[in-house]
């Protein structure tokens, strides 16, 4: 792994955008040469269900702390709670694009 944020194909930079909604069933097109680049599955699982399980430990125990402290903070433990939810999906970008292996993958022989 060296830094997979490079097209295997061309070495072009992927941009930061292209990482935004990357998952095992949707490939990624280099801007640069245009070849259709599919993630490592197992390693994209792996970071997508670290993410989706901080996701709902941070949920629960936000809504553990809004039923022990009652409605009075009640606006700001969601406000907490969406900054939260927020960085982690962000942070699970930037470790996706830094982290998965891509392929080059040729579409020209499958359905659509």
């Amino acid at each position: 792994m060296n830094g997979m944020h490079l097209c295997p194909n061309c070495n072009g930079k992927l941009p930061l955008r292209k990482f935004f909604l990357v998952n095992n069933f949707k490939s990624v097109r280099c801007p640069h040469c245009g070849a259709r680049l599919v993630p490592d599955k197992k390693t994209n699982s792996l970071i997508g269900g670290i993410a989706g399980f901080s996701t709902a430990l941070t949920v629960g125990l936000a809504t553990v702390v809004y039923y022990l402290l009652g409605e009075m903070y009640g606006t700001l433990i969601v406000l907490i709670t969406c900054l939260l939810v927020i960085m982690i999906y962000l942070a699970s970008v930037l470790i996706t694009r830094n982290v998965v292996d891509f392929k080059t993958k040729n579409f020209s022989n499958e359905k659509n």
